[in-house]
């Protein structure tokens, strides 16, 4: 028997009738993409950002946060949660003020790609572009001059301390306090770092040593 067949437009030629009940195949359209029987749903994204555009978001019609910079990823949109991250460290050699407490002041971006933050360095906080649930994480390290010093760690937003962690030194050499918390933020939000120590000692700088991570995480 002949295989009954359409005119596809187009493809410009005489397809084959699917059989009945046979799963879709061929090109998607409309709010789909790619082709059968897999295809993917369009977001109704913007056009790529141009290469001087500032970080910018945008909410697809399921709610999720895209983010775009000029200059990154040829301005393509990304999911916010799965790029919006940043680590600045202290690379410049520094003392504490022991038992007084320090302002942290950041001097090295380690990995800001969609610039999280927007002021020169170095710089003594950070600002929340996006609203949502954010994680942060200080590690602070200097090193001790004997056993029984501690270090204690500080997140702070907006000048009042969020979160707190405290290290202890069995020894002499370094001595770590890592601070680390997820909270709902505010865009404007201000994050900065704090330590206090039991003596003026040195810090130990460096990305692995010491730093300060933002992390998005979604809108909670």
């Amino acid at each position: 028997m002949a295989t009954l067949r359409y005119w596809d437009v187009t493809a410009n030629a005489y397809l084959p009738i699917p059989a009945l009940n046979a799963p879709p195949s061929g090109p998607a359209g409309g709010d789909l993409f790619g082709t059968y029987p897999n295809p993917g749903v369009h977001m109704g994204l913007p056009p790529a950002l141009g290469s001087t555009a500032p970080l910018t978001t945008f909410t697809d019609s399921l709610g999720q946060i895209w983010v775009a910079k000029g200059g990154v990823h040829g301005g393509a949109w990304a999911y916010a949660r799965d790029v919006l991250h940043m680590r600045y460290a202290v690379n410049n050699a520094f003392n504490t003020l022991g038992t007084t407490a320090l302002t942290i002041s950041w001097d090295t971006a380690f990995r800001d790609p969609y610039g999280i933050n927007t002021t020169a360095l170095p710089t003594t906080s950070f600002t929340i572009p996006l609203a949502g649930l954010w994680r942060f994480r200080f590690s602070s390290t200097v090193t001790a001059s004997a056993n029984g010093q501690w270090n204690t760690a500080y997140i702070q937003v907006g000048g009042a301390t969020f979160v707190q962690s405290a290290g202890f030194a069995s020894t002499s050499g370094a001595l770590v306090a890592i601070a680390e918390a997820t909270r709902m933020s505010a865009v404007g939000d201000i994050i900065g770092g704090v330590i206090q120590t039991a003596a003026v000692l040195p810090g130990a700088v460096g990305a692995a040593q010491f730093f300060m991570e933002l992390d998005y995480v979604g809108t909670g």
